[in-house]
């Protein structure tokens, strides 16, 4: 191999790892709101959001765990930009909505 060709193969290996990571990360995206949708058609309206309870877990995120909330009316994820997402919604959130059963 070339210096070019071994570097080729390198950017190609970590581009398909960078693209392997995005679709894991959409298709967890789309489970999460498949169960959503699955909740509310069995009349579950509610969860308790849950984190990994690890370090990685964001400041944000963790003032939320243990806390009920409603799936049409999604807590504040990030306190800087306002924006409002359920569980796993969030790019890269590894937490979980726990139904919580009517």
């Amino acid at each position: 191999f070339s210096f070019f060709d071994s570097h080729f193969i390198t950017i190609n290996i970590n581009h398909h790892i960078h693209i392997d990571f995005f679709l894991f990360l959409i298709f967890i995206f789309f489970v999460s709101e498949y169960k959503q949708q699955r909740y509310l058609d069995i009349g579950i309206t509610k969860y308790e959001w849950s984190t990994s309870n690890d370090e990685r877990v964001r400041d944000d995120h963790k003032q939320l765990d243990g806390k009920i909330f409603s799936f049409k009316t999604p807590p504040v994820v990030d306190r800087r930009t306002g924006r409002r997402a359920n569980p796993a919604e969030d790019f890269g959130c590894r937490c979980v909505a726990i139904p919580i059963l009517p």
